[in-house]
């Protein structure tokens, strides 16, 4: 815990993107940390759900600021309502309607300047923002996806993208929110975490058209739903790991996330068939050129016409171009006994499928099986003829039970295994001929039962 001299010195200091803006990336995180501690008197969670009553944010259809979008209008504030309403003195109104009134060109350092190092307002105004945007991006949401299915690539899109200002809203409150909820006691962190998941939400959404994006590559490879459920956890992995002193937009941070976790799953479960990473590789470099070369020509391009071109543009594919043909064939194969053709079948005009190339394992299952038994009996064997060390060595040696290692031989001479134990071979030829004699009463005892 920081003694109050420093804590004193933080809070003296008016906190202005300016001020902000002149610390050191260690001493920005340093002066939050003392600044948004929990207050003596507390937080007033009561008065953060009522606030949360307020339906402030309204969908203006007949604004429409960044241009075309399927969703005609933009989102606004009725900052003017807030006057209206019965906030007494908990908040400061001038502070709050900044927050939501805020520039287009704000920076990470003028967001968190609006914040005042007051955690009653933070909180107050994020549960406020959160509550009122998870509101609006339902209903319209609600309204345009009722007829859509997940197998539609255009179910992920979105055209609420995060504007500059809310990028930095939503990012500096939920960093100042977690800063709090760390300094906050045990018993108080469950109303910060529920506000900071109900943040994740509406940036999820802001985001979403982000996971189309780049889905629609893959969208031959992996089912669409699966693409957005790894597409979701890389932006919430991404929000884990945002640290907005670095001064990143989020978006591109974001697509990173999105990125890595699509490929990983592509690479991982894309088909039945697991394919080397360089042969999945170029079927999307392929697929590439092949869409390309159809926008130019109007006409599907064959596969040696595609080939041709990536050749002489250097674009980088597999080396064998046959197994490459074969790599793209069946590459659309979702079960086993999917049937497909290839030149024998298609001369003999037989079926054919997976299983139809798979070895079947029954007969060396009954070779294994046998061969466990026959093992089983060995050892009940030299168990009964009792034995010793150097005559069960000998014999499994000389009847290929233990091969040569170093010839691949599997019986062995009296003379090699003579050389291998370091023994005379006379000695190596009379412990095997008792150990037979052992053997061969422990046989006639065993049948005579």
């Amino acid at each position: 815990m920081t003694d109050k001299t420093e804590l004193t010195k933080y809070t003296e200091i008016k906190i202005t993107p300016e001020y902000l803006c002149s610390l050191p990336e260690s001493e920005r995180k340093t002066l939050r940390n003392e600044l948004y501690q929990y207050p003596e008197e507390g937080l007033n969670y009561e008065f953060c759900e009522k606030v949360k009553e307020y339906k402030l944010l309204h969908f203006d259809l007949n604004s429409n600021e960044e241009g075309s979008k399927r969703y005609k209008g933009t989102l606004q504030w009725d900052t003017e309502e807030l006057d209206d309403l019965d906030l007494g003195s908990e908040i400061n109104i001038s502070q709050l309607k900044e927050i939501l009134k805020h520039n287009k060109d704000i920076s990470y350092e003028e967001a968190e300047s609006l914040f005042n190092a007051d955690p009653n307002l933070l909180l107050t105004s994020m549960s406020l923002i959160a509550n009122n945007y998870n509101r609006i991006l339902t209903e319209v949401e609600g309204k345009y996806m009722y007829n859509k299915e997940v197998n539609d690539i255009d179910f992920f899109r979105s055209d609420f993208l995060f504007t500059n200002s809310e990028e930095k809203i939503f990012l500096t409150g939920r960093t100042l929110l977690k800063e709090l909820s760390q300094n906050s006691p045990g018993s108080c962190n469950g109303y910060i975490e529920q506000l900071t998941r109900d943040i994740d939400t509406v940036i999820l959404k802001l985001n979403i058209g982000l996971i189309r994006s780049y889905a629609k590559r893959y969208e031959d490879f992996v089912d669409k739903e699966t693409l957005f459920q790894e597409g979701a956890g890389g932006i919430l992995r991404a929000l884990t790991k945002f640290d907005i002193d670095k001064g990143y937009r989020f978006s591109t941070y974001a697509m990173w996330w999105i990125q890595q976790a699509i490929r990983l799953e592509v690479k991982k479960n894309a088909s039945l068939i697991r394919r080397p990473t360089h042969i999945m590789n170029g079927i999307i470099r392929f697929n590439k050129i092949q869409e390309f070369l159809k926008k130019i020509n109007g006409e599907d391009p064959t596969f040696d016409e595609t080939w041709e071109y990536c050749c002489k543009n250097d674009i980088k594919l597999p080396k064998d171009k046959e197994v490459f043909r074969n790599a793209m064939k069946y590459n659309t194969l979702s079960s086993l006994d999917e049937e497909f053709s290839n030149a024998q079948s298609t001369h003999t005009g037989s079926s054919n499928n997976l299983y139809d190339h798979i070895e079947s394992t029954q007969d060396n299952m009954d070779e294994f099986k046998k061969d466990l038994e026959d093992r089983q009996y060995l050892d009940l064997l030299f168990e009964k003829a009792n034995l010793s060390e150097d005559e069960k060595t000998v014999i499994m040696m000389r009847h290929g039970l233990i091969p040569n290692f170093k010839t691949d031989v599997v019986t062995q001479t009296f003379r090699e295994i003579a050389e291998i134990l370091e023994i005379p071979r006379h000695r190596i030829s009379q412990i095997h001929s008792a150990a037979l004699k052992k053997l061969a009463s422990a046989v006639a005892k065993i049948y005579s039962r």
